[in-house]
Parts: structure tokens; C-alpha cells; sequence
């Protein structure tokens, strides 16, 4: 394909060649062949021919009949782009915009004259240029003007640059009948980016018929390397209608976006890897991602890091490093990396530690910023080895202001210490309504204390009959120590009848799930 693009430009040039009868001409007349038309290129190039030094320049650009050298390609683009060609600046804005320290101002102003010498393309690139302030400052205006001019002349790209001008006013009146109007027509024409914008806006219309045509765009823009449908196509399939999930193609489309570069796939690709979603799980290749992102900025990558350091998952695990990248994600505004830091310290401290004191500190930073999970860790903290009365006043006042903004699991805390400090003075009666609320939130350890309540006529009437449903919920739902009464359940014929192979069973389960069984 490249032979035949050069072959093609010479004719353009008006180089005369005719190919030879014998299909079967060896290698060495080629390249003989291939040097006399460069020589002949060359010449006209030397003569002023434009055309001729940009078709060099393209040539030492992509090594066709000549070694690659950017130098020279850069040389030849600039003749022609001084002498010009509105293709030559085209072509050394391009070149230049790879460069390591590209030279912006030089970049905007060779798009500046090939553009308004007529060339489409970098009049789309000239409104990237003012919308982004490449270059020089940014005028919205100015950005929409040569959208507009390179969307008329047929730039497929530039359409779609129009398109979100037109969604959110920039130089123009916000109009979205024509912001739809441009994106369809550019991704009629092919245009991936406006494949994956138009896919993602069909899914915020949440009907059938939408959300069908979103995934068929969605994915033709994935097929051809949009890096944001990627991303969007896999979480359509991880988490999306139950019809369209498939962990195996949505780890598929993450694994093909991080790798090209795309930063929004790197934790969730990390995440698959990490707990084995969709493809083998790895837990050294997640952290590994998970660090690229959090290095990029990703505060959620930055606080799963923390936790798999802490942990020793995907390598040796190192407190130090769990804390440094909890500190960054908490820079990164995750605040349930304060929570986090706190249980870091919490590990292994003494009442009145520095280990202890650093929890305690990093926990009422949390309650400042209104992180729940720091309250109910506090209070936690302050209830078990309280320094006064007045910190254990606080405690209590701490975990009833978390259950009274729905946090469940302060809910089922505060529900057990009533049933500890004052079960006969209303707190059993309270307890239980806490109970109830947590289990309405999904809570499977309040349907177990419930349960236990029940068994008891704790607070409540005794009824056996209830209690075996609350431990028979909380057992569907994994909790090893409602597989134990469950068995009790059938082993003493509490609310069901006897079963002393049930019991067993239940046994088993609670013993494989890890806990403590007592012998028959």
C-alpha cells in the first residue's frame, strides 16, 4: 500500500514511468528503479515543485524507498510550508505535535495558514487549537467558526467536534436537536468518538429501545480503538441489565483499553484482576495497575493499593506503604481513606499508645469531613477505653448521631450496646427497632441477633418459631454463626421440627465457614 501511494504521488508530479512486461523483475532492478524516481523527485523538489518536497518529506516520515529520518521529513515540510503549501504546514504541525516538547505556538500557527489556505483538516484542529488554548488563548467563538467551516467541508472528526459545541454552548446558543443532528452524521460516516457519545447518551434515555441501539454503538466504536467506549461497553456488561452482563467480554474491552492507554480503564481493569472477575485473577498485575492509576491520579486506585500493601495481597505487605498511598488517596479527596488510615493505626495499639492516639486523631478528622465509618470506628474506640466519663458520653452521643443518619452498621452497634448497658430500662425494646431498621438496610448480623432476641424473649416475646426464620435468613445469606443455631435449631426441635441430620448439616456449613461448633 505505501509503494502504491508513492508510485502515485510521482504521477501526480508528473514523473513518467511505465512498468515493466516482466512481472517477474528481481529485487535489485526495483530498488534501482525506486532510486531513479527519487532522484527524479528530488529535482523537482529542488525546482520549487511543493508538491514534490512534501511527498519527500512523507517519504523520509515513513521510510518508503528511503531510511526513516524525521529530521529530514521536518526539513522538507517546511520548505514546502514556506514556499506555501497549505499540505506541507498540515504535515509539520503534525510531525511537530509528536515531538517530546512540541512548540505549541508554532503548531497553532502552521495550522493557522494551512487552514485558511483551505486545508479541512487543520481547520479542525485550528478549533481544538482556540478551544484549548494551544498555542496562544482560548476563544470559544473561534473554536465553533472552524468547526463549523471543517464539519461543511466534510471532516468527519470535526462534525462531532461541532456536535459538542452545539451540547454545551461553546460559541453557539446550546442546541441539542443540532448537536444530534452533527453527531449522527459523524457516525454514520464512521466516526468512533461520536459512535461512543451517541451510545452513551442513548443510555441516559433508560428505555429498551435506546439502551439496544446504545450498545450496538457503544460497540462499533470499541471495535475501532475509542478508548471511552471501551471503558463504557465493559461497564454496560459488568454491571448493567442482567440480560446483557458478561464478566468475560466486559474484562475483555478493559483489558484492551488500559493497554492502549486509556486512564478510566486502569482500576477497573485492576479490580477484575484483582478479584478475578472475567479473567485470571492476579493480584501482583493489579497492584501494579492499581499504582499506574493512582500515580495518574486515581484516588480510589490509590486507597485499593493502601489496602492490598496492608494486606500482603500481590506482594509483601508493608504498613508503610499501606499508609503513604492511603495519605494520597486522602489528598485525592477519597475520604474513606480516612477511615482507612485510622484502621492502620488501630491495628495492633494499646489504649494510650502513639498507635492508638494516631487512630483516634485520623478518626476525628473523619468526623469533621463526615465520614460515617470514622464516627462509628471512634466511638468504638472511646467506648472501649474511655480517658473520662465525658469520652464515654461522647461515644454514645457519636454512634446515636450515626444511627440516626441511617448508617447501618452504627444501627446494629448501638442496638448491642443497649442490650449490654441497660436491657431491663427500654434499651432491649430499642435495640430491637435498631435490629429491624438494619435488617431492612441488608444487614445479615442483626437478622442473626434478632434471631438470637426471639430465642430468648429478649426485649421481645420469646417465639421459637420466628427465631429459626431469623437464623434461616441470615444462614441464606453466609453467616457462619446462624448455620450453628440453625443446627441447634434442628438438633433441640426449636420452632421446626427434629432433624438430627439436618443438624448436622448445618453443622458442617457453619464449621466450613468457619465457626466454632461445639462436639454432639
Amino acid at each position: 500500500m505505501g509503494q502504491f501511494l508513492f508510485l502515485l504521488a510521482l504521477c501526480a508530479l508528473g514523473v513518467r514511468f511505465w512498468p515493466s512486461e516482466d512481472l517477474a523483475q528481481p529485487d535489485q532492478d526495483l530498488q534501482a528503479r525506486t532510486r531513479h524516481r527519487l532522484t527524479e523527485l528530488r529535482q523537482l523538489a529542488a525546482a520549487g515543485r511543493v508538491a514534490a518536497m512534501v511527498t519527500l518529506g512523507q517519504s523520509f516520515e515513513m521510510g518508503h524507498g528511503l531510511e526513516q529520518n524525521p529530521d529530514s521529513a521536518r526539513a522538507w515540510f517546511r520548505k514546502a510550508a514556506d514556499a506555501g503549501s497549505a499540505e506541507g504546514a498540515w504535515q509539520l504541525a503534525i510531525l511537530l505535535a509528536a515531538d517530546t516538547s512540541p512548540p505549541e505556538a508554532e503548531i497553532r500557527e502552521l495550522l493557522n495558514r494551512a487552514a485558511r489556505s483551505g486545508h479541512a483538516a487543520a481547520g479542525w484542529k485550528l478549533g481544538d487549537a482556540w478551544e484549548s488554548a494551544l498555542g496562544g488563548p482560548a476563544s470559544p467563538d473561534s473554536a465553533f467558526s472552524w468547526y463549523r467551516r471543517a464539519a461543511q467541508a466534510g471532516v468527519d472528526e470535526a462534525r462531532t467536534s461541532l456536535a459538542l459545541c452545539y451540547v454545551s454552548g461553546i460559541g453557539c446558543t446550546p442546541d441539542t436537536v443540532r448537536a444530534l443532528g452533527w453527531m449522527q452524521s459523524a457516525a454514520d460516516a464512521g466516526s468512533a468518538r461520536a459512535q461512543s457519545w451517541l451510545g452513551r447518551w442513548r443510555l441516559s434515555l433508560l428505555t429498551p429501545a435506546d439502551s439496544l441501539q446504545a450498545l450496538h454503538d457503544l460497540r462499533e466504536a470499541a471495535v475501532k480503538g475509542e478508548g471511552q467506549a471501551r471503558v463504557q461497553l465493559a461497564s454496560l456488561l459488568g454491571q448493567g441489565p442482567l440480560a446483557w452482563r458478561n464478566e468475560r467480554e466486559s474484562a475483555f474491552w478493559l483489558r484492551l483499553a488500559a493497554h492502549s492507554g486509556e486512564v478510566a480503564a486502569w482500576t477497573p481493569w485492576a479490580r477484575c484482576l484483582e478479584w478475578g472477575r472475567g479473567t485470571r485473577a492476579s493480584t501482583r498485575e493489579a497492584r501494579q495497575w492499581y499504582q499506574r492509576a493512582a500515580e495518574a491520579g486515581d484516588g480510589l486506585a490509590a486507597l485499593r493499593l493502601g489496602r492490598m500493601h496492608r494486606e500482603g495481597r500481590g506482594g509483601r505487605n508493608s504498613r508503610q506503604q499501606a499508609l503513604g498511598w492511603f495519605l494520597k488517596a486522602q489528598q485525592l479527596g477519597e475520604t474513606e481513606a480516612l477511615h482507612e488510615l485510622g484502621r492502620t493505626f488501630e491495628h495492633g495499639a494499646r489504649p494510650g499508645d502513639a498507635r492508638w492516639q494516631g487512630a483516634v486523631a485520623w478518626y476525628r478528622v473523619g468526623v469533621q469531613r463526615n465520614q460515617l465509618d470514622c464516627q462509628l470506628a471512634l466511638a468504638g474506640m472511646l467506648h472501649r477505653a474511655p480517658a473520662s466519663a465525658d469520652e464515654e458520653q461522647e461515644a454514645w452521643a457519636l454512634l446515636e448521631d450515626a444511627a440516626d443518619r441511617d448508617h447501618r452498621e452504627a444501627r446494629l452497634e448501638l442496638g448491642r450496646w443497649l442490650l449490654e448497658a441497660e436491657p431491663e430500662n427500654g434499651g432491649a425494646a430499642r435495640a430491637w427497632q435498631l435490629f429491624q431498621q438494619a435488617i431492612a438496610q441488608g444487614s445479615r448480623d442483626a437478622l442473626y441477633t434478632s434471631g438470637q432476641m426471639r430465642l430468648r424473649g429478649q426485649g421481645v416475646p420469646r417465639d421459637r418459631h420466628e427465631a429459626f426464620r431469623f437464623f434461616h435468613r441470615a444462614a441464606e445469606r453466609g453467616l457462619a454463626e446462624a448455620w450453628r443455631e440453625l443446627g441447634n435449631c434442628y438438633r433441640f426441635g426449636w420452632g421446626t421440627a427434629t432433624d438430627f441430620r439436618q443438624a448436622e448439616q448445618c453443622f458442617a456449613q457453619a464449621r466450613l465457614l468457619g465457626a466454632e461448633v461445639p462436639p454432639p
